[in-house]
């Protein structure tokens, strides 16, 4: 068994760049297969439209090693003002076109793109061996959600303000032993699992983790562009609590004892250390951390 535990402030990557071409037929099938026929639907005051679906036809099924598969059942959204899913259902963010378009390939799909400051759940689909795919949150089936309250892609509120409150998350990936099932387990709560059929690469446990931040950019730096996206807060780790993001308590599940413990050896790894950087701490209280982030384009990342 492995688990990776940690916990995180409210900050996440914003922006991104619109595709130089579409495929707008391709758009329109995946737009009908993503979205199934809801039980009932709910609107949030943020504009995202949620779909109570039957936990039995939910995405995750259109998986074709899952069509015979039996569910294995175990902070605060602001559709939840308008409404709860009913027993039964599970909350599926309403699939939009524009969401399709906006990536830069439908097999590389990404996130609803926030023009403010908001920590979202986002899954990144893994591959049989356990290494990530370009699919996010439902775009690929396969992953299969039991909590009827978390819609993946939406925000979590409340949000952390920079040099003002912090607000922080407990999220964990674990095997059970039971199923070899891979869950994800936030908040105290178990949101949704990967089958075990779907990742045999990984039956036995994996040797290491990764945790920090991301920013996709289609056009890249390559062809003179640089993004304007923000990582965490938008600050670099330099400036510390407050006011740069950081996980804290990062821990991975050791299969003998089945105890939390502090990863012996830590790596980092930094791609664009001007526009994005990382600093590792450690301490009595918070174990081993970091605060990591940047603001993207600026003096130091021209």
């Amino acid at each position: 068994m492995l688990v990776m535990v940690f916990e995180s402030n409210h900050h996440v990557v914003k922006g991104g760049i619109l595709p130089e071409r579409v495929n707008m037929k391709e758009v329109e099938r995946l737009h009908g297969i993503l979205n199934k026929p809801a039980i009932k639907t709910i609107e949030s005051v943020d504009g995202d439209v949620i779909d109570c679906i039957d936990i039995l036809k939910q995405p995750a099924f259109d998986h074709p090693l899952l069509q015979n598969h039996s569910i294995q059942v175990s902070f605060f959204q602001s559709w939840h003002l308008n409404g709860r899913c009913p027993n039964g259902t599970v909350p599926i963010r309403r699939t939009q076109k524009s969401d399709l378009i906006r990536s830069t390939s439908l097999k590389h799909f990404g996130k609803k793109l926030l023009n403010n400051h908001k920590f979202m759940v986002f899954l990144h689909a893994p591959q049989a061996d356990g290494f990530a795919t370009g699919c996010y949150n439902i775009l690929c089936p396969g992953f299969v959600q039991v909590d009827t309250d978390i819609a993946l892609g939406l925000p979590i509120l409340p949000v952390s303000v920079y040099d003002g409150p912090n607000y922080h998350i407990t999220a964990s990936i674990f095997k059970d032993k039971d199923k070899g099932n891979w869950w994800i387990h936030f908040q105290g709560k178990n949101i949704g699992y990967w089958p075990s059929s779907l990742l045999p690469g990984i039956a036995d446990g994996v040797d290491g983790a990764q945790y920090g931040g991301e920013v996709f950019e289609s056009i890249g730096r390559s062809r003179g562009h640089t993004t304007t996206t923000e990582m965490g807060s938008g600050h670099f780790p330099g400036e510390g609590d407050n006011k740069a993001a950081r996980f804290i308590n990062v821990e991975v599940g050791n299969p003998l004892t089945y105890a939390y413990e502090s990863p012996e050896k830590i790596g980092t790894f930094i791609t664009s250390p001007g526009c994005y950087d990382l600093q590792t701490l450690e301490n009595d209280q918070s174990g081993k951390y970091f605060f990591y982030g940047g603001p993207g384009k600026s003096k130091t990342c021209p």
